[in-house]
């Protein structure tokens, strides 16, 4: 039970986030649908949370065949492709601060 708890939901439905994030940043949710130690419903609730505050680039990316971990091949180079496409994408705008 304790692991289906995340620090940043508190101990409640309201959670620790709420209120206005001042964060202009990309977000990736990465959440092995295997996970059997968080659920990744925590994933979608945190990614809701973080939109309800006023971030604008959060994805979930779910995988179907990744465990908590994530640490496969296939799962490491999943991960490298996303930092890939920020990087691109804030290379792109110029934003790389």
């Amino acid at each position: 039970a304790e692991a289906n708890r995340h620090y940043l939901f508190g101990d409640d439905d309201d959670g620790a986030i709420g209120g206005s994030l001042d964060l202009n940043i990309p977000v990736r949710l990465l959440h092995g649908l295997k996970d059997e130690d968080v659920p990744w419903r925590s994933s979608r609730k945190l990614q809701e949370r973080l939109n309800d505050c006023g971030m604008q680039d959060v994805t979930l990316e779910l995988m179907e065949d990744g465990d908590h971990r994530l640490s496969t091949p296939r799962d490491l180079i999943r991960m490298i492709r996303c930092l890939e496409q920020i990087i691109l994408s804030n290379a792109n705008q110029g934003e790389l601060s």
